[in-house]
């Protein structure tokens, strides 16, 4: 912290304009934290808008040149991170991937929390497919901007300890009721007296519902012919939509933003939000702080924003099993615009609540502090972030060295470590040969499974039939590579057999001497196993076949500033110094390790910026083990 017991924050942004999407969340952040005395904000970014209305750049150190998603700017931007982000105490990533990637560069000097809209949300597919990756790797704390949100994300096993939801806020002096300027319908032909129906959104996403809108509006056109009304589009796309669809008593206003925005919403009476989906809705805080009726679909973190009859109307539009509207969703929308329409008094108890739900909850002062707050308590609490290791015993067979096994068993259960192991289904190899065959092998096997233990299948029988070295190209020794898929499948159907014979279920493929081919993929897809523990790279990840790699890169632990490390490790040939270096290399990595299920739910084949660091980890992992493959006797 500073000097004056400032938090330092420095927030990374590719840009700052709040009329494009997710960087909304970054403007109404940097306005919240810069009001506050107790923090110092930093913006590292490519640019912003000067004309730009919704900035208040007043009290926030402002650094242009920031570029995460060009790799021209490669170098420049490692040197602004440095020279700028050294001092800071937080660095506050709200929006992509590659930014954070780049933060990693400060870890030594900072804790990093990564904001609502780094993950990359798919409501269609009920996915969070980024954030499982920066939730427990990259960042000490992942800010989610809804509850509703943190019900995919805890499905997909990030620690709840690595999650804070704070809710986005609004500029309420912006959006206000005291805006209102009904003459602004006259420069779009609409009468002032008349009741506006307002809807603001894109037309090019059906997520946000207009379709549903405009059956809805064709539906009551006839129940309130009397009643003076008008549905007003607010977006691009809006007149073009109109005149498709073939709606009377519509307008389409095209793009608004700034100052007008803010008075169309003042100056209206109704705010319908049809959408499928909304992670926390920003026309819905936008509406609620102008003080419109609102009418909208319970789905989302919409219901986290209006109280139903109190604030807003809730409209169940969604099926939320099929992830669908309903097929009678316009006309329970076109209800409840009837209703509305006709009833004045209804409108203003409504807008009436929803200002002063907005003034309690949703004010960029409250986000200040709760930002602030989560700030400090980063701080204070030990970093969760940085590198985490899996460990993988190989070579678990019946006549394996038991003897150091028994000693390492009680030294994970102590720990409470969870391994995975590499179980071969039917030992041929001489040179396995430790100890003699203990008969309750598979005993043991299922009760390691039984108390959390990760078993893989090893291979088949460990013998090496030919000096193909795979897709790897560690070893060129292997028991699959080269070999038909007939034969390949052969053998793996017969590794399963044992399995299943013994009733051990294989969480995971290990080839090995880490050598097999395309069609050993294949064969094992077809067979019902699509995780492989091996290969090179930082992050687990998934390929375009659908197998899942979670990569294996070390033999022995060694600290690295991030990403996902598998430790191979062979017991076989320790003595009481090897046993003794693994037990003190436990105690002290203990924080850091993570199970073989924690490492495979943090595999995702749709992040660019994952895929690239990966690539780069590859090459470089395979030339220094190429560099050293004569020096050292890699497994």
């Amino acid at each position: 912290m500073t000097a004056e017991n400032k938090i330092s924050i420095l927030v990374l942004s590719e840009r700052a304009v709040a009329n494009r999407g997710p960087y909304r969340h970054v403007v109404g952040t940097l306005n919240a934290l810069a009001c506050r005395k107790d923090v110092a904000v930093t913006l590292l970014t490519g640019g912003i808008d000067e004309q730009e209305p919704y900035f208040k750049s007043g009290m926030v150190r402002i650094i242009a040149g920031f570029k995460p998603k060009s790799p021209f700017c490669f170098f420049k931007n490692l040197y602004l991170l440095i020279r700028h982000g050294r001092a800071a105490d937080i660095v506050y990533v709200p929006t992509n991937l590659s930014s954070l990637l780049y933060a990693q560069v400060l870890r030594p000097w900072c804790r990093i929390i990564a904001g609502p809209n780094v993950s990359t949300f798919s409501f269609l597919h009920g996915k969070a497919h980024a954030t499982r990756i920066e939730a427990g790797l990259l960042c000490d704390l992942w800010v989610s901007q809804s509850h509703a949100i943190n019900g995919y994300i805890l499905q997909e096993k990030v620690p709840e300890k690595h999650i804070c939801v704070i809710h986005h806020a609004i500029d309420h002096d912006r959006f206000s009721p005291l805006r209102r300027d009904r003459s602004v319908w006259n420069r779009y032909g609409i009468d002032p007296s008349a009741v506006v129906v307002l809807f603001v959104g894109r037309f090019d996403d059906e997520l946000k519902g207009y379709k549903v809108l405009a059956e809805a509006w064709k539906n009551i056109r006839n129940d309130i012919a009397g009643c003076k009304a008008v549905l007003v589009l607010a977006g691009k796309g809006g007149r073009e939509f109109i005149e498709h669809a073939q709606l009377r008593d519509a307008v389409g206003t095209g793009w608004v933003g700034g100052d007008e925005l803010a008075v169309l919403y003042a100056s209206a009476d109704i705010s319908v939000i049809p959408s499928l989906w909304e992670t926390f809705s920003f026309t819905t805080l936008e509406s609620l702080s102008s003080g419109l009726a609102v009418a909208a679909s319970n789905t989302g973190g919409i219901p986290e924003q209006i109280t139903p009859d109190d604030n807003g109307l809730l409209l169940e539009l969604v099926d939320k099993q099929k992830n669908a509207f309903f097929p009678d969703a316009h006309l329970v929308l076109g209800g409840a615009l009837r209703d509305l329409i006709r009833d004045g008094p209804k409108r203003e108890r409504l807008g009436t609540n929803a200002r002063k739900r907005v003034l309690e909850h949703f004010t960029e002062k409250r986000l200040g502090a709760d930002i602030a707050e989560a700030a400090r308590a980063c701080l204070h609490a030990k970093s969760s972030c940085g590198a985490k290791y899996l460990i993988r015993f190989d070579d678990i067979c019946p006549s394996m060295n038991w003897k150091v096994w028994d000693e390492i068993e009680k030294t994970l259960d102590v720990y409470g470590v969870k391994p995975l192991l590499a179980v071969i289904p039917d030992n041929r190899d001489p040179s396995l040969q430790f100890e003699n065959p203990r008969a309750a092998f598979w005993n043991d096997v299922k009760k390691w499974q039984d108390k959390g233990y990760s078993i893989a299948l090893h291979g088949y029988q460990h013998l090496y039939e030919t000096r193909n070295p795979g897709i790897l190209g560690i070893q060129e020794r292997s028991e699959f590579a080269g070999l038909s898929a007939e034969s390949q499948r052969e053998k793996i159907s017969s590794a399963l057999r044992i399995f299943q014979q013994h009733g051990i279920r294989p969480d995971c493929w290990i080839a090995p001497a880490h050598s097999f081919d395309r069609q050993t993929v294949e064969v094992l897809l077809e067979l019902g196993i699509s995780r492989i523990s091996d290969g090179f790279a930082l992050f687990p990840y998934r390929d375009a076949s659908g197998m899942t790699y979670v990569p294996q890169q070390l033999w022995r632990f060694r600290k690295m500033p991030f990403g996902l490390w598998a430790v191979c490790l062979d017991h076989n040939g320790w003595d009481a110094g090897g046993l003794s270096e693994f037990r003190k290399n436990i105690s002290a990595y203990v924080k850091q390790l993570a199970s073989f299920d924690e490492a495979f739910a943090a595999a995702s084949r749709r992040d660019t910026a994952i895929g690239v660091v990966n690539y780069l980890a590859d090459l470089t992992l395979r030339a220094a083990i190429k560099t050293k493959k004569r020096l050292f006797m890699i497994k």
